[in-house]
């Protein structure tokens, strides 16, 4: 009896290992692999259904294996860690730099498997359910609900990193993805889930070849709709961009890597990225973007970079995005400032809004320091940095144009708060070094994507070590700098000001989907309390 206990419970660890890996590298991996996604969850919707049916499994140990499963997922999104080392640009020795990089790379992704135990639970609890009982047929949907509420907490609290969502194995295919911006991409992840987990039952039920056939047909049939209706989007979006205002933009990209960004010459690395901007206004370009912190220093009005700067702007009548630190009393800031054909500076500053945990600040620094005192270490700065609250539009005669940082892009709110407050064009400044030539940098970019989607904007990414990109409202990259290169590219893009229906109702989506979750327990409670009392009755 031991013996069959313990091969069942060693075939789905298989189950959810053989998932967690393939599903893994289709979303780290999309030009290779994503295509694949859409059956890598058929072993994780026949490994949960086989944990909740069996009643004898406690919730407890049912935790336990999601635990497992999302540890494994997470440790392939997060493997560019590994690229980190050595960490010598933050001054740790090798050994410390070896124990940092092991707590990032299996701690980061620990923090995303204990909520995704409770995925799990929810599931296998939903599944147990008087609701599901009555209702067997809610079976087919559970999974894909269940998965697009977690997926969305993942952007929730210092912890919650969303590095890994689904879509981003689609950014490869495109037309899968264009219906996020009809109810955002937590509705791609639903779909995507829904496929899986329809091909599933269609496997399980495979000796009623009739109901087989008719699960594999619907699970056919949404793919084929949403590919289909991502088709007349992309021509749709592809249209009002051909329509629209065109301007021409530069990104700048100076190659610095960790090291050499806090010990080079400032002074050289001001000459570096004006020697590109002038290329990009030799080429046409009236807006010139720089990297996140391309000046890693306070830069002020009236000083000499900025007067450098100013001039190339006024000279060229050209907008200059300039990524730099900035200082407002104790506090500092991961600031954008905008130069304007005037050579003035815009007043209007962007402070960059989701900091990066241990990068920018250390969270629970007054645990962290007696736990972890070496995790404190690895920030650059001394003093915690401060997020900025506004996503601060600036607008110029040539266009409204919205700024993020590094990661504030993989946070979907941001870019939707930019566009409600009318940018016409999304500049995106990040530093990328950490990730060297890995595929972190290509997810990194791939969220970008994600973004432009959503909102319906063209998006110019300059990066500081690359990838530096032009990507379409479609998501469509046009143009990239390779990575650790130093350069310069150049596009037409279109300034848009149509909202999609996703910017307009934000993530009512992943609402209505916490809504059908906690009608399981509501049913259940209401079934107890009828139970109750009609008890109560018999026994007056």
């Amino acid at each position: 009896m031991n013996d069959r206990i313990f091969e069942k419970r060693r075939n789905i660890f298989i189950l959810l290992a053989l998932s967690a890996l393939l599903t893994g590298l289709s979303v780290t991996y999309p030009k290779y692999l994503g295509a694949f996604e859409w059956v890598t969850m058929i072993p994780l919707a026949a490994a949960l259904f086989a944990l909740s049916e069996n009643r004898d499994i406690k919730l407890r140990k049912i935790y336990l294996f999601g635990l497992f499963y999302f540890e494994l997922f997470y440790m392939v999104g997060f493997h560019f860690f590994l690229y980190l080392y050595p960490l010598d640009f933050t001054g740790l020795d090798n050994f410390s730099s070896v124990l940092v990089i092991l707590v990032a790379w299996l701690g980061l992704p620990f923090l995303q498997a204990l909520f995704g135990g409770l995925m799990f639970i929810t599931f296998a609890y939903a599944v147990r359910s008087p609701l599901f009982e009555r209702l067997p047929v809610l079976k087919l949907f559970a999974l894909p609900v269940i998965y697009s509420a977690y997926e969305f907490t993942q952007t929730l609290g210092w912890w919650g990193v969303p590095w890994s969502r689904l879509p981003l194995g689609q950014t490869e295919i495109l037309l899968t993805l264009e219906t996020a911006g009809l109810f955002g991409s937590y509705f791609v992840t639903a779909l995507i889930v829904l496929v899986n987990s329809l091909l599933y039952f269609s496997i399980r039920y495979k000796e009623k070849i009739k109901l087989s056939r008719i699960l594999a047909g619907v699970s056919l049939s949404v793919f084929l709709l949403n590919f289909a209706a991502g088709g007349i989007i992309y021509l749709a979006k592809e249209s009002k961009a051909e329509r629209a205002e065109k301007i021409t933009v530069g990104v700048v990209q100076g190659n610095y890597d960790s090291t050499e960004k806090w010990t080079s010459s400032p002074v050289a690395m001001l000459e570096t990225h004006l020697e590109y901007t002038d290329k990009c206004i030799a080429d046409g370009a009236k807006l010139v973007i720089w990297a996140e912190t391309a000046l890693p220093f306070s830069i002020e009005e009236g000083d000499y970079y900025t007067e450098r700067i100013s001039k190339t702007a006024e000279i060229n009548e050209a907008v200059i995005l300039v990524g730099c630190m900035q200082y407002e009393g104790q506090e500092s800031f991961n600031s954008i400032l905008c130069f304007m054909p005037s050579g003035e500076i815009s007043k209007t500053v962007y402070y960059k809004r989701h900091l990066v945990p241990f990068g920018e600040y250390v969270p629970m620094r007054s645990v962290i320091d007696v736990v972890l005192p070496f995790l404190s270490e690895l920030s650059m700065l001394s003093e915690d940095m401060t997020a900025g609250i506004d996503s601060e539009i600036f607008e110029t005669e040539l266009g409204n144009f919205g700024s993020l940082i590094c990661f504030d892009s993989i946070y979907e709110t941001l870019a939707i708060d930019s566009v409600r407050d009318g940018a016409e064009l999304i500049a995106l400044s990040t530093n990328d070094s950490w990730f060297s030539d890995s595929a972190g940098i290509y997810m990194h970019n791939s969220q970008a994507k994600l973004r432009a989607i959503e909102v319906n904007r063209f998006v110019a990414r300059s990066a500081n070590t690359g990838v530096s990109s032009f990507i379409t409202s479609n998501g469509e990259s046009i143009s990239e700098i390779p990575p650790l290169t130093e350069g310069f590219a150049v596009a037409e893009l279109s300034l848009l000001d149509s909202r999609t229906l996703y910017s307009v109702t934000g993530n009512i989506f992943v609402y209505l989907c916490f809504m059908a979750i906690s009608a399981v327990p509501i049913y259940s409670l209401v079934e107890f309390i009828i139970f109750k009392r009609r008890v109560t009755l018999e026994e007056g």
